[in-house]
């Protein structure tokens, strides 16, 4: 108080000195307000219009639910470059690895035969891969995925065409909210329910990795994230006459669709288990990448806006193509275990014609791991089923 009083004296004495009468000064909070921009009304009533012009023609422009997409299409493109810049071609030029760490990396190659890096073009082994029929099948089950994850951007063109609101709730779908919705749900309860999905992918994904990885299986774990998810689809699909009745049986269904994610990414490490040779690897890679967009570009077909409200050819098309998955992934496991077979023929004769010692039979193994032999050609090579 005494500070703010000997302030005040201050300023009255400084302003008569200089001849001022201290009424006509303006008072504190006069001089707050005097600070502020004086806008008019009309104007105002401008800027908002403005305003609500722009947020209408961006969003007849530009859909938020784009940004999802813009994000994990950057977060993409920025693994992308990290893997293309620090990512070595082979164990060997790995700079991360000491001289120990190589040497153990390269002997891994002993086990598996699949051979090491070679940039070399090999006609023989490119006609091999066309000729394999394990590559027209893994071809077909990943033509069938592609197809089953278009589905999820399909619902995305029914929302833009079917004014009357209704959504697909067959087949997986990137809006699994606004499908339960569907259901009769709150948008708040919606999301809540939706977090289990997500927990569920999650869980089947670690679980049947582990289990692909252990066992030294690809087809029976790809089978088992595939079983329940037929099971989701049929469900969706006998449900959809009376939805508000059965919501729980969608919701249900819905969930146990989330299990297909984790047979997707062992389907896709098929081939770096079961090829050998370089260029025959490479080929095979080029024959996926190709029915994976030819899917992706068929897939957007299945959900049309005329078979709106309930889209059960589109739902019918999930469970049909689930299905048929689940056949090809039978049939992979039948060849390679065939095949084996034959391997297994095929290196008793060699022992029996050579006269090789178990250790002879050891170090022909070990010779025709670094020899960029595709695993028709070698004897050693053991497919997994």
């Amino acid at each position: 108080m005494k500070t703010l009083s000997r302030t005040t004296t201050d300023e009255t004495k400084s302003s008569r000195d200089a001849g001022v009468n201290v009424a006509d000064l303006p008072s504190k909070d006069e001089r707050g307000r005097a600070t502020l921009p004086q806008v008019k009304e009309e104007d105002a009533d401008e800027a908002l219009k403005i305003v609500g012009e722009t947020r209408t023609e961006l969003k007849q422009t530009f859909s938020w639910f784009k940004i999802i997409y813009i994000i994990l299409g950057a977060i993409s493109l920025l693994v992308g470059m990290v893997v293309l810049i620090y990512l070595p071609d082979s164990p060997a030029t790995a700079k991360f690895l000491t001289e120990e760490e190589r040497i153990i990396a390269i002997e891994r190659v002993r086990d598996n035969q699949t051979g090491t890096s070679n940039k070399t073009w090999k006609k023989e082994q490119f006609l091999e891969a066309l000729k394999d029929p394990r590559s027209w099948l893994i071809v077909l089950a990943t033509l069938l995925s592609a197809n089953l994850i278009q589905h999820r951007r399909s619902v995305r063109i029914i929302n833009k065409v079917d004014t009357s609101g209704s959504i697909p709730n067959g087949g997986l779908s990137a809006f699994t909210s606004k499908i339960i919705k569907s259901f009769g749900y709150t948008s708040r309860i919606s999301l809540l329910l939706n977090v289990p999905k997500g927990a569920i992918a999650a869980a089947t994904t670690l679980s049947l990795g582990y289990w692909s990885d252990k066992a030294g299986e690809r087809m029976l774990p790809i089978l088992a994230s595939v079983g329940p998810t037929i099971l989701g689809c049929a469900m969706l699909v006998g449900f959809d006459a009376d939805r508000e009745k059965f919501k729980v049986g969608c919701i249900i269904g819905m969930f146990l669709t989330a299990t297909y994610g984790s047979g997707l990414s062992i389907l896709y490490s098929w081939n770096a288990s079961n090829i050998g040779g370089s260029t025959k690897r490479s080929t095979l890679n080029v024959l996926l990448m190709i029915s994976f967009a030819a899917g992706n570009c068929v897939g957007g077909e299945i959900f049309l806006p005329q078979d709106a409200p309930g889209y059960i050819p589109g739902k019918i098309a999930c469970l049909v193509l689930f299905s048929a998955l689940a056949v090809v992934a039978l049939l992979l496991r039948w060849v390679n275990l065939v095949f084996n077979k034959r391997k297994a023929t095929a290196l008793a004769e060699a022992i029996r014609v050579n006269g090789w010692t178990e250790e002879d039979v050891r170090q022909e193994r070990d010779k025709a791991a670094f020899l960029d032999l595709t695993d028709g050609k070698n004897i050693f090579f053991v497919y997994m089923p």
